[in-house]
C-alpha cells in the first residue's frame, strides 16, 4: 500500500510559501474514501520522514492523521523548506513535500490533490 497523488504513487508534491504577505497557501488533499481500503492508515504531514504522529507539522494542519474526508495544509512564510507525508502506521508509504518560495503576487488560491485516485484532481 502506498499513496497517489493525483494517479502518481508517492509524488514529490511542490507547494509555495506566500512572499512577504501574511495569509498562507491553502493546500487540500481530499483523501478519496472509495478507493481507500486501509481505513486506519490515515495522511499525516510531518516534519520528519517516518511513520505516525512523532513528528507530525502542527503550524497550520487541519485534520493532520485523518483516515477520510480532507487534510488542509496552511502554508506559511515560515514554513520549513521540506515536509513529508507518510502514514500512520505504515512505513514508505509517502513522500516529500518541498516548500518553495513564491515569485507570483501574493494570493489566497486553494489547491486540492486527490489521494487515491487515478484521475487527475480537480482545481478550486
Amino acid at each position: 500500500m502506498v499513496f497517489f497523488v493525483d494517479g502518481v504513487e508517492r509524488p514529490t508534491i511542490i507547494v509555495s510559501r506566500p512572499s512577504e504577505y501574511k495569509q498562507p497557501r491553502i493546500y487540500i488533499f481530499t483523501i478519496e474514501e472509495q478507493n481507500w481500503n486501509h481505513s486506519l492508515e490515515g495522511f499525516v504531514i510531518a516534519t520528519r520522514n517516518g511513520v505516525g504522529f512523532d513528528h507530525a507539522y502542527t503550524t497550520g494542519t487541519r485534520n493532520n492523521g485523518a483516515d477520510g474526508g480532507q487534510v488542509e495544509l496552511h502554508v506559511w512564510a515560515s514554513a520549513p523548506d521540506i515536509l513529508y507525508y507518510q502514514g500512520k502506521t505504515t512505513a514508505n508509504v509517502g513522500g516529500m513535500i518541498e516548500v518553495k518560495d513564491s515569485l507570483l503576487a501574493p494570493s489566497k488560491l486553494v489547491r486540492t490533490r486527490r489521494l487515491l485516485e487515478e484521475q487527475p484532481a480537480a482545481r478550486i
